[in-house]
């Protein structure tokens, strides 16, 4: 479900961080409550686009989420997968499953071959982008969304509550520490010509979040 907040609200996309921003809200004594459409499942649920929001909790709260380097999302993806047990699973229904393999540059070998700009749309079109005509588009009429980052998590979400207008317990929020388990467990490491070319595929990505090509 989307976090909604007095003054703002949190998208969560996945592998980005979501789980801590909202253990870190609730720490901090934010009034919150989740929204989102009702029957779904679970995941489905708790990773709910802006479009699931009722048009009347939107505004005038401002909205922000985050991105993370598409290599490092699809490592993270890639390593939940794997530990969730999924390269057992015999009907592959997502993209993530049907790429899977125990080796990550395999893995990311196939999403290349056949969805390149996944971690794009992943991030992305739950918060209103679309691909219209072979290029990234805010299909949102409301813009005004703040876009932070995994790699700075916790600076951008302060930064995002004040502006906001919030108030919390700041002493709290700097104990809670993210912690990225599921690319960490992992030795593996992606190639560099392969994070050139997840790079190339995802330039809207790098481009929002100023990253480099090295990970």
């Amino acid at each position: 479900m989307a976090l909604v907040m007095p003054h703002s609200i949190f998208i969560h996309i996945p592998n980005t961080g979501g789980s801590w921003v909202r253990t870190a809200v609730r720490a901090a004594g934010i009034r919150c409550r989740e929204v989102g459409p009702p029957g779904a499942g679970r995941n489905q649920v708790l990773h709910c686009g802006i479009k699931d929001v009722p048009k009347h909790l939107r505004w005038p709260r401002l909205t922000f989420f985050c991105i993370r380097h598409p290599v490092s999302w699809l490592k993270s993806r890639w390593s939940y997968a794997i530990q969730r047990g999924k390269l057992k699973v015999k009907t592959k229904r997502t993209g993530i499953e049907r790429a899977l393999d125990a080796d990550l540059n395999v893995f990311i070998e196939n999403v290349l071959a056949t969805n390149a700009s996944m971690p794009s749309h992943a991030m992305l079109y739950p918060v209103g982008w679309k691909r219209i005509d072979g290029r990234w588009q805010d299909t949102l009429k409301k813009k005004d969304r703040r876009i932070g980052r995994t790699e700075s998590l916790i600076s951008d979400l302060r930064r995002f509550l004040f502006e906001a207008g919030e108030k919390w317990d700041d002493v709290i929020l700097s104990r809670i520490k993210p912690q990225r388990v599921s690319d960490r467990k992992s030795k593996q490491r992606v190639s560099r010509d392969l994070a050139r070319r997840v790079c190339a595929a995802n330039q809207v990505i790098m481009g929002l979040g100023h990253y480099d090509v090295e990970v």
